[in-house]
């Protein structure tokens, strides 16, 4: 219980994934929550660190609750 299934469907939205075909796992979605905060991704980079994943992580709080704005007045 890492990612609730909205910030799962959000991440996947916003965060172009490499592999399009991955299995849903807690190892991608940090990726991606890491390239939401400034993570590049490439081979040679080292993994992502706690002030990466805080701004993704950040980052993804404000879109979610944008989202859930956006669905609770609809239009």
């Amino acid at each position: 219980m890492v990612f609730t299934e909205t910030e799962m469907a959000l991440l996947d939205r916003i965060v172009s994934c490499k592999d399009k075909f991955r299995k849903k796992t807690v190892g991608k979605y940090l990726i991606q929550l890491a390239m939401l905060g400034g993570y590049l991704n490439r081979k040679h980079d080292a993994p992502p660190g706690n002030m990466v994943l805080w701004r993704g992580f950040s980052r993804l709080i404000d879109i979610n609750i944008g989202f859930s704005l956006a669905k609770d007045v609809g239009n």
